[in-house]
């Protein structure tokens, strides 16, 4: 029979997937000795087929594929296990076989379950049950094991904690120093960002060589590990392992976390900014950040756009010479691409059918999601919440999916962007979309500079002037 190989390797911590590459010669050997012709060879490194993960297995996929072409009548796998652990997917295949060349699913020691008799179906799904029941028998016996360790104090294992010896059993008394240094800066008055400037500007590192950041410095001295704590899903027992701090210092530490916290909780939080990531600052020419700002102690917050003095990680970023009423700038860039473009002449180049239309709106805001998620990927890896071999296999994956949406909308040409027999007007006042406005934005300008200076004329409601703002247009 036409036969396709399936091999899967739940986890690859040497990055070598030699398991997968044994398992496929496993399969190819047995493929000789009963006659079979090896069609196609599909694997899966690194990801796990439980009913916990939901990771997609590109290679499963195209052996989905492979059956729906009619090119595959028997699937070779080492154990069922590397195939399925979920019923649910094992039912989907006996439905595909109903209506593809599929006869059958046969492992390496022998097994084989024939797919168009009840005697196979069953077989097979008693298979995957009996999966199924292992793999929960394993996950109650660790989760029993995790909590036992928990009573006794002991660390459940993992990565190692910042102030800890590998194990996360005894100090590094050279880390576990700047812990405490790093405490009294927080009980000083210190805010995360300064600790964290601190930090960097010493060379110390996080237990992963990377630089601190004001997240990272927050979540790591809220761990109650440094006070001597075991947690466990909820409950907390005495460590057998030093603690960082004594209780005094940590109830104290504790009470300024949540002060400074509360402190912010009733802040009004600011929408997004349109023109983030196309205005700069004619100072120093680094890109502006919105935020909220208050003139006075006793005025409002108002939004802004200004040149950001601070880092993440280092205190100096930019010049800190501009600052801008968001509002304004906003209101009075809305008009500008307004006057500039909502002409019949402009509208009937920009407006195309319909469906084109639609299309690139929905690629746009794909476009805009997908940006957000490689942003958090990466924010996610500098607050120490991802590895660096799990940043290498989710950022290029996200940045490839973003590179096959650029693609799409470069194949529309010069998209259609205004809805049939509306300006360009119409169409922005009644959008519900600021990622549309923000992608329209982007295609018609390249950039806008803030010159530094007083706002001394009022325009509509604000102090704005006009004279300060050079627009750069694309067209």
């Amino acid at each position: 029979m036409r036969a396709a190989i399936y091999a899967r390797l739940s986890k690859d911590r040497s990055g070598l997937s030699v398991n997968v590459g044994i398992q496929e010669a496993e399969a190819r050997e047995y493929a000789a000795e009963h006659g079979h012709e090896v069609v196609a060879v599909h694997s899966d490194n690194d990801l796990s087929a439980s009913r916990y993960s939901s990771k997609p297995r590109p290679g499963y996929e195209a052996l989905w594929r492979a059956i729906e072409s009619g090119s595959v009548e028997a699937v070779i796998v080492t154990e069922m296990t590397r195939l399925y652990r979920r019923l649910e997917e094992l039912l989907d295949l006996i439905h595909l076989a109903e209506r593809t060349n599929l006869k059958s699913i046969e492992t390496t020691d022998g097994v084989g379950y024939r797919l168009n008799t009840g005697e196979g179906i069953h077989a097979a799904v008693a298979a995957i049950n009996n999966a199924v029941l292992e793999s929960r028998k394993i996950s109650d016996r660790q989760r029993r094991k995790q909590a036992a360790k928990a009573r006794e104090g002991l660390s459940h294992g993992g990565r190692r904690a910042f102030g800890y010896r590998s194990g996360n059993m005894e100090l590094d008394e050279d880390e576990a120093d700047i812990l405490r240094q790093m405490g009294d800066r927080l009980l000083a008055g210190h805010s995360f960002k300064e600790i964290a400037y601190w930090c960097n500007d010493q060379g110390f590192t996080t237990s992963e060589g990377k630089l601190w950041h004001s997240v990272t410095v927050r979540n790591t001295l809220r761990r109650v590990r440094y006070a001597g704590i075991r947690e466990h899903k909820g409950s907390q027992y005495p460590a057998q392992w030093p603690a960082v701090f004594d209780h005094e210092t940590w109830e104290r530490m504790e009470l300024v976390i949540r002060t400074n916290a509360g402190k912010y909780g009733d802040r009004p939080k600011a929408r997004k900014y349109l023109l983030t990531g196309l205005v700069y600052c004619g100072k120093c020419g680094m890109p502006l950040n919105g935020a909220t700002k208050r003139d006075r102690p006793d005025r409002p917050l108002r939004r802004t756009y200004y040149c950001r003095l601070n880092g993440d990680t280092q205190r100096k970023r930019g010049c800190g010479g501009v600052v801008r009423n968001a509002d304004a700038l906003e209101a009075w860039i809305t008009e500008a691409v307004l006057y500039r473009l909502d002409t019949p002449q402009l509208a009937n180049l920009l407006r195309e059918d319909s469906s084109k239309n639609d299309q690139l709106r929905g690629l746009l805001d794909r476009r805009a999601a997908q940006k957000e998620r490689i942003n958090e990927i990466l924010d996610a890896y500098a607050a120490g919440e991802i590895t660096k071999p799990e940043l290498g296999r989710l950022k290029p994956r996200a940045e490839q999916a973003l590179a096959d949406i650029e693609r799409q909308i470069s194949s529309l040409n010069r998209p259609g962007i205004l809805p049939v027999g509306r300006t360009l007007r119409e169409a922005w006042e009644s959008s519900g979309s600021d990622s549309w406005r923000r992608e329209l934005l982007a295609l018609l300008i390249d950039k806008i500079t803030v010159k530094p200076g007083v706002s001394k004329p009022y325009w509509r409601q604000w102090r704005f002037d006009p004279e300060l703002i050079d627009v750069a247009w694309k067209h």
